[in-house]
């Protein structure tokens, strides 16, 4: 079989997509004062619609493993089409989920709860990514407890993980210095406040029904 070689090109392309990236991210740093501090330089200054956030956040994680070597693999396997959507699940869902959402509802988390939350979840993810690409025989002999009736379906993995990573959040949360009022007055939802009124199409609460609806249908379709 002919080894696979990087032409002049290839290399060309590499080089200017990382120095391009490189740019666009020192320039419009620049513009919106993301030097200042943390929270400029995590939330762009707050300028930012929430549909530019959540498609960055995806796009952060998509690479080509996803658009080539798991298309690839469910298009030759047998089960491919169910390796491709736990991969896709739990890489893309799982690890973060816990410590973005905790983070908006409750005043209590901090960064390094969510940091040991997001760790934990990237650990789960690669072990349950492994154990299904890598076969049940071989699954079976190097990850056991995955292949229990609980465990051996993907919704069942993704059902423990969350609450593992949402257990460690809160553990590390309560354990280390909570965050100063002034740090979470901004990002996360007053409960003893009234209600904001309904904004119609625009209103996020009507944004976050409808995703939800759309996730558990997926996964009632796919069980």
């Amino acid at each position: 079989m002919t080894g696979f070689v990087l032409t002049w090109l290839d290399w060309l392309v590499g080089v200017v997509a990382v120095v391009g990236s490189i740019f666009v991210g020192w320039s419009m740093s620049r513009r919106v004062g993301a030097g200042k501090d943390s929270a400029a330089f995590f939330l762009a200054g707050r300028n930012l619609p929430w549909w530019v956030v959540g498609l960055s956040l995806y796009a952060t994680n998509i690479g080509a493993e996803h658009l080539v070597g798991l298309t690839g693999d469910a298009y030759k396997t047998p089960e491919g089409l169910y390796k491709y959507l736990q991969t896709i699940s739990v890489y893309l869902v799982m690890p973060i989920t816990p410590a973005i959402v905790f983070g908006i509802l409750s005043k209590r988390v901090n960064m390094k709860g969510a940091v040991c939350s997001v760790g934990v979840g990237i650990v789960l993810a690669t072990v349950f990514v492994a154990d299904q690409l890598m076969g049940a025989e071989a699954g079976a002999e190097c990850f056991p407890l995955l292949h229990h009736d609980l465990t051996m379906n993907y919704t069942y993995r993704g059902l423990w993980g969350t609450l593992l990573i949402t257990a460690t959040l809160f553990g590390v949360s309560n354990l280390t210095q909570p965050p100063r009022p002034e740090q979470v007055a901004t990002t996360t939802v007053k409960w003893a406040e009234k209600w904001e009124s309904f904004e119609g199409l625009r209103d996020w609460r009507l944004h976050l029904a409808v995703l939800s609806a759309v996730t558990v249908l997926c996964y009632w379709f796919l069980w």
